[in-house]
């Protein structure tokens, strides 16, 4: 889990407790042991730490292709003398998937004081799209200067994923209006990623009283693929009853979560030409040789290619989750 993940998992974290342990002030009658064959509707919410680290090789690829192209480039010229100063700004930053948000209604039927099955359906989606604006600026003296800007609108990489599951639970009453619970849930995983990235290049000079554009570009990449795979959970949970029909809960635990191969399609504007394909989703090993250095990169894509050092895509929605719900008795 990176940095930015665990803050905002800790976060959650603690929203959810608080919100349960306001819950404890509220007035409950102490529900009654449930007996054989009572039906109960369950919503809950929260949060779900994800790693999907074949996806996220696109935010390492493309931040290592721009500083190469820009920042290693101009600190070439600089070292050799043929610029006397360079500098750069940026706005935004391209973001892994590092979490998501899930939403699961369940129907559980209580077979007895301390067994219940359930059928549940997990919706999760984690990642997004935000916009990222890169100024470049080279002196060229006199006052004149190169600037560059490159503006992503826009940059996008996101999964979402949708989990129906079969789940066995096991509790124990913990006094008139406490119960503790474990779990296990598994079923088929149906998942989706995809990439998007939007963006547009303006290269001026400008002087003392002037300000000349030298050209402009812009383009766009997409890529968008699903696959179907298995999800297994294993839990625990809390409950407090505030009624006879009515639980409130904080439950979590770890996902087991996988698709080893997605397929869709891809398309690519560049130059004012339009180049689609559709394929399946591999990894892909490339070098890029510059006179300032020399690149090896790894990206996911499902563009064909003979003869490319490809690798394999897995789709891993992974991870610890926490989540807070309801239960009403039918």
């Amino acid at each position: 889990m990176n940095s930015r993940s665990r803050g905002s998992f800790l976060k959650a974290a603690c929203v959810i407790v608080m919100l349960l342990a306001s819950a404890l002030r509220l007035p409950g009658s102490g529900a009654e042991e449930a007996g054989r064959g009572k039906l109960w509707l369950e919503l809950s919410g929260g949060l779900q730490v994800l790693d999907p680290a074949d996806l996220n090789l696109a935010v390492d690829a493309d931040d290592r292709v721009q500083y190469l192209r820009y920042d290693h480039y101009l600190e070439y010229l600089r070292r050799n003398g043929q610029i006397p100063l360079w500098g750069g700004t940026a706005s935004g930053e391209r973001r892994r998937v590092g979490a998501g948000w899930a939403l699961e209604p369940r129907l559980r039927y209580q077979l007895g004081r301390s067994l219940a099955i359930s059928a549940g359906l997990r919706v999760l989606r984690g990642g997004g799209g935000r916009e990222l604006h890169f100024e470049f600026i080279r002196d060229l003296g006199d006052l004149d200067q190169y600037v560059e800007n490159l503006v992503f609108s826009p940059y996008r990489l996101e999964v979402q994923g949708y989990w129906p599951s079969l789940g066995i639970h096991l509790r124990r009453r913990l006094g008139r209006r406490f119960l503790a619970e474990g779990y296990a849930a598994a079923g088929p995983l149906y998942a989706s990623a995809s990439y998007r990235s939007s963006w547009s290049y303006a290269w001026e000079m400008r002087g003392r009283d002037y300000n000349w554009p030298v050209f402009r570009d812009a383009g766009e990449r997409t890529e968008n693929g699903s696959g179907t795979g298995i999800g297994l959970e294993l839990g625990a949970r809390i409950g407090r009853d505030l009624g006879s029909r009515l639980t409130i809960f904080l439950e979590g635990g770890y996902d087991w979560q996988r698709v080893n191969s997605i397929s869709g399609s891809g398309k690519e504007i560049r130059a004012g030409l339009e180049e689609t394909w559709s394929g399946k989703w591999v990894t892909r090993g490339e070098t890029l040789v510059a006179p300032w250095e020399t690149l090896a990169i790894r990206f996911p894509t499902s563009r064909p290619q003979a003869g490319a050092d490809d690798g394999p895509f897995r789709l891993d929605f992974s991870g610890w989750q926490l989540r807070a719900g309801v239960s009403w008795r039918l």
